[in-house]
């Protein structure tokens, strides 16, 4: 399988790398909570269709770095990645 995506008229390779850190970094990352926000964010970047690279959660910082399909800009895909209502739904 090709590292890039296509369509009719265009080629791609979009990757994002996003790190997420508490207020202070705080170790708050740990046990459960830590478990759920890998649970979290793999499911819902396969729901969303992409595809998780590297995901690493350390206790006071996520590293998360993942492919999506679609072509919409990197802010809006963090934002939507960042929210506290999409990570709630799970």
């Amino acid at each position: 399988m090709s590292r890039f995506q296509k369509l009719a008229h265009v080629l791609w390779y979009c990757q994002y790398h996003i790190v997420f850190v508490p207020k202070y970094r705080y170790q708050i990352l740990k046990g459960d909570l830590g478990k759920f926000v890998y649970k979290s964010l793999y499911a819902h970047t396969e729901r969303a269709g992409g595809e998780v690279v590297e995901l690493n959660v350390q206790p006071d910082h996520v590293h998360f770095w993942f492919r999506d399909p679609e072509a919409q800009p990197a802010a809006d895909t963090g934002r939507e990645k960042k929210s506290r209502k999409e990570m709630s739904n799970e």
